[in-house]
Parts: C-alpha cells; structure tokens; sequence
C-alpha cells in the first residue's frame, strides 16, 4: 500500500460557504483561502450532502479574477529595485534569519503564481511535490530546485538561487 495523509477540517457550512463565495468572486487572494480551496476541491467528506457537491462543482473552475488577483498580489514587491538590494545587504550583514523569512515569503509567492499561472488551488506546500504533475507551467526541477534554496550553505548562494528562481517564474 502507498502511503497517504489523513487530514480532518471542521467548520461549519455557512462559514465555508461565505468563504468560497469571497474567493471565487475574488474578494480575497489570501494564502489560507486558498489552501482551504485546495483542501475542498479534495476533499472526501465523511457525509453526503447537497453542499459538498456543490462546492465541488465551484472549485472544478478557477476563475480568470482570481488568478489576475493573486498575481497582482504576489508580485507586488518585486518591483522595486530596493526590494531585491535588500535580500543582498541581508546576506552581507549576515542576518540568516531575516533573510530566510523574506526569502521564505518571496518563494511563497512565486509558489502561489506558479498555482495560479496554472490554474490550480494551491495546496499547503507539503505538497508540492505530489501536485508538479498537475502543473503545465513550472520552472525545472521545480521541488528540488525551492529545497535546494535553503540547504544552501552561504548567504550569498541563497539569494542568489532564490532569486533565479523568482526570475524564472516570472
């Protein structure tokens, strides 16, 4: 037997209903929003019922607005050169954690506009390397290439191969 995750949510159905509905008119582009999406779209629940089929239904499409939005959203910050300077005045100081969380949140949004790119809910980022398959566009060696990142040794190589990655995303 392959192995498999077993993951439990419980929520009620006007919240998730509320939830859905802000998402798919794009109302909201956030990361856990989209998650949940991805989580439902999923989904086996434990009980039938009338809501579940129907939330299926909605996620089978995503929609051209959402994924507009997330874009938009994701890509905000690169485009002020002082943003990029600032990962490599990190390095050089040699502030690792700093560094690692913008790094961290600037792979977070290249993942999400990988998702969005392609037109997939994007999943928690444990697996990333069970949904590549489903992606049309994706940089090569795209799970080896977003944990290669971080073993890196030096600073420097860690910026420099976060931003290759962001570039070739882009």
């Amino acid at each position: 037997l392959d192995p498999f995750t077993v993951e439990l949510s419980w929520q009620t159905i006007d919240e998730t209903e509320k939830t859905l509905q802000d998402l798919l008119d794009g109302k909201v582009v956030s990361r856990l929003a989209g998650m949940e999406a991805w989580n439902i779209s999923r989904a086996l629940p434990l009980r039938q019922g009338e809501w579940f089929t129907n939330w299926s239904a909605k996620l089978s499409v995503y929609p051209e607005k959402k994924k507009k939005g997330i874009i938009m959203a994701c890509s905000t910050f690169w485009k002020y050169p002082h943003r990029v300077e600032m990962l490599w005045t990190l390095a050089e100081r040699k502030q690792a954690f700093a560094l690692n969380q913008w790094i961290m949140a600037d792979i977070d949004d290249a993942l999400r506009i990988i998702c969005a790119s392609n037109r997939k809910w994007e999943p928690d980022w444990k697996n990333l390397r069970h949904i590549v398959s489903e992606l049309g566009y994706t940089p090569d060696y795209l799970v080896e290439r977003v944990n290669a990142i971080f073993e890196y040794p030096t600073l420097q190589k860690r910026t420099q191969s976060a931003l290759e990655f962001i570039s070739d995303v882009l």
